[in-house]
């Protein structure tokens, strides 16, 4: 009954994820069963048919530096917006980019419209709170990885007054469809993760739900975008007050193995991942040199986390969801919490603080007899080691892009990226970095009467 009422209600809402003309007529119809009970909400959240999980937008990655495409994998792609993007070009994205996040805060509508109808017993009170919990905590997660890629960054200081992103609060078929700015959809975000923290448990009991370590994670990650160092701070004490372990890659992992990574580790806060995309796979994609070198050969992760094939190209494996493919995991995580607490500490000058984290971290990336503690000169050469760290630590993790724009913008940078195909080189200055958006795919654009970016 409950996969049937979940297939049955994704039909009578599936015209906004589609963004199609063809779906804009079509109403609901009566015979289809609607969520009655807790259970049936639970359903929709945690249905593995729904990608809550799998539905982060894949397009930051895309843009980013940690990978690249050789000629012939680049040429092998079937969609020409595909090898256009590769190359930093305009041109308006798959269409799925846009409704894989949609889909995930339409059902989280869905839940928050539905769950105050449905009477709780008195013992599962706890549980609508947690149900209300993570629908907030799974809409605001899509809308702040959407904004990283249709919308301008956030200026510390700054109007941001700019177009963010539509602000879906309804499970509604005739919701107007309109562009909030930049700061009215960090706002709406904000207040979903605040409350969502009162709401979830410490302890969710599985990894693919949220907890309230989740929610102050990414919260952490939200104020560390958006320049508030102290908030930063507060939230990931706050993550780590109620979940601080870190793995052992010496004694807990195996380097070797196909998949050295355990899913559901302790380090993990909640198992999220990028949705699946034609070229970001382990299979195509290859790291360059540069940020395989990043790490000593003393590192753990330089063999967990990558691979050599036959000709000699860097493979990445280090996944912490266990997988191959094109299901990078996202989600926030203790490691990470370590890292976003030492930029918030030096960035507010609490130098050796942050050094502290920095090498608590790198204790249990190294083996025993060959880890060396990291030390700073000043601010400057502090904060390059944790810009590097940071690096190591979360390749492929849908963080790097949101990070250039930040250390361009917080520190002035003159951070740069290049693409080489077919003899012709493609060049992001820190400028052209800041400035470049998706746009909307048409189709989304033409349905819903909403504003291009360019």
């Amino acid at each position: 009954m409950k996969k049937t009422l979940i297939s049955l209600f994704f039909v009578t809402i599936v015209f906004v994820v589609s963004s199609c003309n063809d779906y804009l007529d079509k109403k609901p119809d009566d015979s289809f069963a609607l969520p009655q009970t807790l259970d049936d909400l639970e359903g929709l959240l945690n249905s593995s048919d729904l990608t809550m999980n799998f539905a982060t937008v894949a397009l930051g990655e895309i843009a980013s530096d940690s990978y690249y495409l050789d000629e012939a994998a680049w040429r092998a792609m079937p969609n020409e917006s595909d090898r256009t993007i590769y190359t930093w070009q305009p041109y308006s994205p798959e269409l799925a980019h846009w409704t894989l996040p949609y889909q995930a805060i339409l059902y989280a509508n869905a839940v928050l419209e539905y769950l105050p109808g449905i009477a709780a017993a008195e013992n599962e009170v706890h549980r609508a709170e947690r149900l209300r919990g993570s629908a907030l905590f799974f809409r605001a997660h899509q809308l702040f990885n959407l904004l990283h890629v249709f919308s301008k960054p956030y200026l510390p200081g700054g109007e941001n007054a700019q177009m963010g992103v539509v602000l879906r609060s309804k499970a509604s078929l005739n919701e107007e469809l309109k562009r909030s700015s930049v700061e009215e959809s960090y706002d709406f975000l904000i207040r979903d993760l605040m409350e969502a923290s009162q709401l979830l448990p410490e302890a969710s009991g599985h990894a693919t739900q949220p907890s309230k370590a989740a929610a102050y994670g990414e919260l952490a990650r939200v104020f560390l975008v958006r320049g508030d160092m102290a908030s930063a701070k507060e939230y990931a004490d706050s993550a780590l007050f109620l979940q601080s372990d870190l793995m052992d890659y010496q004694n807990e992992i195996d380097p070797s193995a196909t998949l050295p990574i355990p899913r559901w580790n302790k380090e993990v806060l909640v198992d999220l991942s990028l949705n699946g995309h034609t070229f970001l796979n382990t299979t195509r994609i290859r790291v360059p040199l540069k940020e395989y070198n990043n790490y000593e050969s003393t590192d753990i992760r330089k063999q967990a986390f990558f691979t050599e094939n036959a000709n000699g190209e860097i493979i990445f494996k280090g996944n912490y969801n266990a997988r191959n493919g094109n299901r990078f995991f996202c989600g926030p995580t203790t490691g990470e919490m370590y890292l976003i607490r030492a930029e918030a500490n030096i960035r507010r000058n609490l130098l050796s603080d942050g050094l502290k984290d920095i090498n608590y971290l790198r204790q249990h990336r190294f083996r025993e007899d060959d880890f060396v503690s990291l030390d700073f000169d000043d601010k400057e050469h502090a904060l390059a080691i944790l810009k590097a760290e940071r690096r190591r630590e979360l390749i492929f993790r849908g963080v790097r892009w949101s990070d250039i724009k930040r250390y361009i913008i917080l520190d002035e940078t003159e951070e740069s990226m290049e693409r080489l195909i077919d003899g012709k080189v493609y060049k992001m200055t820190a400028e052209d970095i800041i400035d470049y958006i998706y746009k909307l795919p048409d189709a989304v654009v033409d349905s819903g009467n909403l504003i291009q970016n360019y």
